[in-house]
């Protein structure tokens, strides 16, 4: 495996977010994407010469994701090229536009799942967040499209301050339905800086005890790897390393939430943004000295510090999101304490015999 190996040694792309439109039928509340009505999307063309680009820097699975990536007519075509240039395909989606033919189409070309946005367990509440009546029924008739078809799905539930009373009853219905399920519990602000979405997010006390019901239901995490050294590299995640995002106007960027493009396609070739741009250069030349406190913090080997989350609160890299990531990383470690004193049951799901 060649590729394998020459990662050790250099960046290679295994995976690549595509965001294949910023249009979307939905003007969702906690939305953070914003369109460039004044820019041009990629032609059916242009995609696919991108999905050439990436298979021939060696990726090896792409994501689709938007705004709603099925609101183009021509999203099945582009997906299906991808997975003739041999690469595992997954999308996110709303799931409106996904009748039973369609995800008979999904199943067909093998995509790996798609991911549904799940905002409550009944329609006023999902509808409230979508901003549109009858979504909540659309989805779940696309999920169930999906799951008739055989299409592995998964709900990510975002939790704000007016759902999350209901994320126990939502995780019911993935129990019941054979639903893959991911939390989202951390808001960020948009693209172009605005706020508004954080005035959505719900209090610590409700994000602890949705994260403690959830706990119930997932694998313990190691809690015994020893607290990365100094001289670590600067980026946890595959950003500039092994992953990269491109955008419907050609921009390509570290990732979904770090919004300096590195290079357009339109104008240069993938391989030479991603060997020689500059911004791509500088993220890998970092250290961990770079980060400051983050690298020297005691809660350093429980944290999924995200340096695009940083970037989208506080416009840089290098502080991290304290009201977001930092709380959040304390107090999924009390959780994780917990768990250890209680031989790794989650104390809001106790065995049978301990009722």
């Amino acid at each position: 495996m060649p590729l394998v190996k020459t990662a050790a040694r250099k960046p290679v792309i295994f995976a690549a977010t595509f965001e294949i439109t910023k249009r979307c039928n939905l003007a969702c509340l906690h939305c953070y994407r914003v369109e460039e009505p004044d820019r041009q999307e990629f032609s059916t063309q242009e995609a696919k010469d991108v999905l050439d680009q990436l298979r021939s820097l060696g990726t090896f699975s792409v994501y689709f994701t938007g705004g709603e990536a099925f609101s183009r007519a021509d999203f099945l075509e582009i997906a299906e090229h991808a997975r003739r240039r041999g690469m595992n395909v997954t999308v996110a989606s709303n799931a409106h536009f996904i009748d039973p033919a369609t995800a008979r189409e999904l199943k067909k070309l093998a995509v790996m799942s798609v991911a549904i946005s799940f905002y409550g367990a009944a329609g006023p509440t999902h509808d409230r967040m979508t901003k549109q009546t009858g979504s909540w029924e659309k989805t779940m008739a696309g999920a169930d499209a999906l799951l008739a078809a055989g299409v592995i799905t998964i709900f990510r539930i975002v939790v704000t301050h007016f759902n999350h009373m209901e994320v126990p009853a939502m995780l019911e219905i993935c129990r019941t339905k054979g639903i893959y399920h991911r939390l989202f519990p951390i808001l960020t602000t948009r693209t172009d800086g605005t706020r508004d979405p954080l005035t959505l997010q719900a209090d610590n006390e409700s994000v602890r005890r949705i994260t403690q019901i959830n706990l119930g239901q997932t694998k313990l995490p190691d809690l015994t790897a020893p607290r990365p050294s100094p001289s670590e590299r600067g980026i946890r995640c595959g950003v500039a390393w092994s992953t990269c995002t491109v955008n419907p106007y050609g921009d390509v960027l570290p990732c979904l939430t770090m919004e300096f493009p590195a290079g357009n396609v339109r104008q240069d070739s993938l391989e030479a943004i991603w060997n020689d741009s500059p911004v791509f250069k500088t993220l890998r030349s970092l250290t961990a000295a770079d980060f400051g406190s983050c690298f020297s913090c005691d809660y350093r080997s429980r944290c999924n510090s995200c340096i695009g989350k940083a970037y989208m609160e506080n416009g840089t890299i290098f502080e991290p999101g304290r009201s977001t990531q930092c709380e959040n990383t304390r107090m999924r470690s009390a959780l994780y304490e917990e768990l250890l004193k209680n031989d790794g049951v989650c104390p809001a799901h106790p065995p049978e015999g301990m009722l």
